[in-house]
Order: C-alpha cells, then sequence, then structure tokens
C-alpha cells in the first residue's frame, strides 16, 4: 500500500495497517490532537493522549515525551478516575528523511527493542499506560 500509494507511510503495508493508521489519524483530527512538530520536540502529554504527532523539518531527530507526572494528569483529564492500568493511545508519523528516535521522559518507560527508532516516512502506534502512580509505558502496537 504505502510503497505504491503516495497517501500512506511506506510501512503500511496490508489493509488491517492502513486502516489501523487512518483511524489514529481520523481520530486525533476529530479531537484536535493532530499535531505537526519540527525539530527535535518535546511532546506535550495533551498532544499525546489520545493523540497523534508528525515530526518533520529535519533528517534525523530524537522526540522527547513529555514526563510521566503530566501524561497521568492528562488521561485523568481525558478519563476522570483514570489510575494504574488505565491505557491510552498515541502515533508519531516520521516526516523526516531520516530515523526519527523517540525518548520517554521522566517516569516513560519505551517498551521493546527498537521500538522507538521510526524510519523516514513511517509511523508507529503506542499504548500509553499507566504503571504507577508516577510511571507509565509506552508498548508499540
Amino acid at each position: 500500500m504505502g510503497v505504491n500509494n503516495p497517501n500512506f507511510p511506506n510501512e503500511v503495508k496490508s489493509e488491517t495497517s492502513a486502516i489501523q493508521y487512518l483511524g489514529a489519524v481520523v481520530n486525533a483530527q476529530r479531537l484536535g490532537l493532530y499535531n505537526n512538530l519540527t525539530g527535535s520536540p518535546t511532546i506535550t502529554a495533551a498532544q499525546m493522549v489520545g493523540g497523534a504527532a508528525a515530526v518533520a523539518g529535519g533528517t534525523t531527530a530524537t522526540a522527547t515525551t513529555d514526563t510521566a507526572a503530566n501524561i497521568i494528569t492528562r488521561m485523568g483529564v481525558v478519563a476522570p478516575g483514570a489510575t494504574t492500568g488505565s491505557t491510552s493511545s498515541f502515533r508519531l508519523i516520521n516526516d523526516n528523511s531520516g530515523v526519527l528516535t523517540l525518548a520517554g521522559g521522566v517516569g516513560v518507560t519505551i517498551v521493546g527493542t527498537d521500538v522507538n527508532k521510526i524510519a523516514a516516512g513511517s509511523n508507529r502506534g503506542y499504548v500509553i499506560t499507566i504503571t504507577g502512580a508516577s510511571t507509565v509505558t509506552l508498548t508499540a502496537m
């Protein structure tokens, strides 16, 4: 799909991944949570929780998440009563010409091997999970 269709990132190679990608982007836009960022940004909790962010304007870059405390607070605003075990989603889109690295802010752990590296023209979805009073994990979907 993505290789043959310029409207999808190269990693979108099946109907299932196309539906997941479109669902995340449409939902983020519907909620006003689709963000275009440049450079090596810090992605705020408001941009992350239920949202999508596209990073552009360079070759390689590192995007850093907000702190776990801010993410947990935002999850509580979006879903009152959010506590340990509560989840949300986040999609990161790499519109740079090189690899985009996602780094966790204070209290944020990115789970998996190389799931924090996103190739140029690709995207990755994450599940945000509250794991403690001041900790969250991001697990690749």
